[in-house]
C-alpha cells in the first residue's frame, strides 16, 4: 500500500501530525509519501520534527503554498489534485484540510474530479467553527455555507474533527455532516511531566516563587498583550512571575512592550524570546504553577496548551468562550475568566494563582489524557489503513469512551 500524506502547511502542529503518523503507517508495512511545500521542506519545523525520521518516507516538496483568497484556494485544490495524480496513492491523509475541503466537495459534486470519489481519503478540519453558534447573520450564513460544502453527498468522507465541542454540537443538531465525521485526538508530542523545580533548573530561570505563563507563538490571538497588562494589575506577591516562552509577536511588542520591559527589569517577568524545541516547551509548561490559555474571543478551536497542561497536571486560566468554556469546567482543568474585562482578568489571575497550590485534577481527566496520548492519536488515524491491510483493528479510545455515556453538552450560548 502507498499512502500519501498531504501537508501544505508546516506551521503550528501540522508536522507533529506527520511525525506521529509516519512510524505507525510504516510499521504496518505501507510506504509513505509526504507532499509539502518547498518552504516547509526547509523549515525549522521540518528539521525539528521530521528530519530525524526522514528515512521512513519519500518527500515531494513541490506543493504550492496555501492561501486565503478564493483564487488561491482553487489553486490549492489543483495542487492537491496534481499530487494525487502524480503519486497514485492507495490512501490519502490530509491532516489539515481546512483550505481544501469546501472546494473539494463542490468539485466532486460537479464531477470535475472523479478520482476524488475513487481514492480512499481522510481529511481533518482543524477549525470547525461552524460547529459553534454564529454571532451575526453574516457569520451564520458563512458557517452554513462551509458546513454544507463539506457535507455534500459526493464530498470526500470520512471527515475527521479534533474539536469535541463542535463534534457534539454537529451530532446533536442532526446536521447532514453528522454521519460523515469522526472525532480524533489533537496531536501531542513530547509531553512529559516534570516537577516545577527541575523544569526551572533545566531552563535556567529562577527556581523560587510562582509562575503564570504561556508557550509557543506569543501573539495577540493568545491574548498575550492582555495577559501582560492584567498581570501588571493583579494583586500578586513579589515572588510571582510571568513566564513567556516562545517567539514574541510584533503586535504584542507594540501593544504591551513597555509593560513587559518594566516587568523584566523588576525581575517579575522571564521572556525566552526564541523558537523553542519541544523539550524546552515542555519544560516551560512544567515550570509553571498556572498556565494561561486566554485566547481572544474569536478563537473557537481546541487549545493545545490546555491539553498539554491537562497531561502534565497543571491548572489553566482560560477564556470564558468557545472550546475552553466547555472543556475547562467539564474536566476540572482550572479557571475561566473574561479577558475583555481587565479588572476581572487581573482579579482572576491572583485568585487562580492562590488556588494553584491545591489544584487536584478531576477523575475525568484520566480518560482525557489517555485519549490525547500519541499512541491513541496514531491508532485513531490509522485504524482504517490497518483494516485495509488486514491487520488486527487497533484498540482506539474514542471520544464516546472519554465521555462514558455522559449527557452531551448543551448548545453554547451566542
Amino acid at each position: 500500500m502507498r499512502v500519501l500524506i498531504y501537508c501544505p502547511s508546516h506551521e503550528g502542529h501540522h508536522f507533529v501530525f506527520v511525525k506521529l503518523l509516519v512510524p505507525a503507517i510504516v510499521g504496518m508495512g505501507a510506504a509513505v509519501v509526504l507532499a509539502v511545500t518547498a518552504k516547509g521542506r526547509s523549515s525549522k519545523e521540518f528539521r525539528m520534527h521530521l528530519a530525524p525520521i526522514s528515512a521512513m518516507f519519500e518527500i515531494d516538496p513541490s506543493v504550492q503554498e496555501p492561501g486565503e483568497s478564493a483564487s488561491y484556494r482553487t489553486a490549492s485544490v489543483k495542487e492537491f489534485q496534481a499530487a494525487v495524480t502524480r503519486h497514485k496513492p492507495d490512501d490519502v491523509l490530509a491532516p489539515a484540510g481546512d483550505a481544501l475541503l469546501p472546494l473539494l466537495g463542490v468539485y466532486s459534486l460537479l464531477g470535475r474530479w472523479r478520482a476524488l470519489n475513487e481514492t480512499h481519503t481522510e481529511f481533518a478540519l482543524i477549525r470547525a467553527n461552524f460547529g459553534y453558534p454564529a454571532k451575526t447573520v453574516a457569520e451564520s450564513a458563512q458557517f452554513w455555507a462551509k458546513e454544507m460544502a463539506v457535507s455534500l453527498p459526493l464530498g470526500p468522507p470520512p471527515l475527521l474533527l479534533i474539536d469535541p465541542v463542535a463534534f457534539e454540537n454537529i451530532q446533536r443538531r442532526g446536521s447532514p455532516l453528522a454521519g460523515k465525521i469522526r472525532l480524533v485526538p489533537e496531536p501531542l508530542d513530547d509531553v512529559r511531566p516534570l516537577c516545577k523545580e527541575e523544569a526551572r533548573r533545566r531552563l535556567g530561570i529562577p527556581e523560587g516563587g510562582r509562575y503564570i505563563g504561556c508557550t509557543g507563538l506569543l501573539d495577540t490571538r493568545k491574548g498575550i498583550d492582555r495577559l501582560i497588562k492584567a498581570f501588571c494589575g493583579a494583586a500578586l506577591t513579589g515572588n510571582d512571575r510571568l513566564l513567556l516562552a516562545g517567539v514574541l509577536g510584533e503586535e504584542v511588542a507594540e501593544l504591551a512592550g513597555k509593560e513587559l520591559r518594566s516587568l523584566t527589569l523588576q525581575g517579575r517577568a522571564v521572556l525566552l524570546n526564541r523558537y523553542l524545541s519541544d523539550e524546552e516547551l515542555n519544560q516551560a509548561l512544567c515550570a509553571m504553577d498556572l498556565v494561561s490559555a486566554t485566547y481572544w474571543t474569536k478563537h473557537c478551536a481546541p487549545s493545545g496548551i490546555v491539553n498539554r497542561a491537562a497531561v502534565i497536571g497543571r491548572p489553566v486560566l482560560a477564556s470564558r468562550f468557545g472550546w475552553s468554556d466547555f472543556m475547562v469546567p467539564e474536566f476540572g482543568l482550572g479557571t475561566l475568566t473574561d479577558i475583555n474585562d481587565m479588572a476581572t482578568f487581573a482579579r482572576d489571575i491572583a485568585l487562580a494563582m492562590e488556588k494553584s497550590s491545591s489544584f487536584i485534577q478531576s477523575p475525568k481527566t484520566a480518560r482525557l489524557r489517555e485519549f490525547l496520548s500519541p499512541e491513541n492519536f496514531a491508532a485513531s488515524w490509522t485504524a482504517r489503513i490497518a483494516e485495509r491491510l488486514g491487520h488486527p483493528k487497533p484498540r482506539v479510545k474514542t471520544w464516546e469512551w472519554v465521555r462514558g455515556g455522559a449527557t452531551p453538552w448543551p448548545r453554547p450560548n451566542p
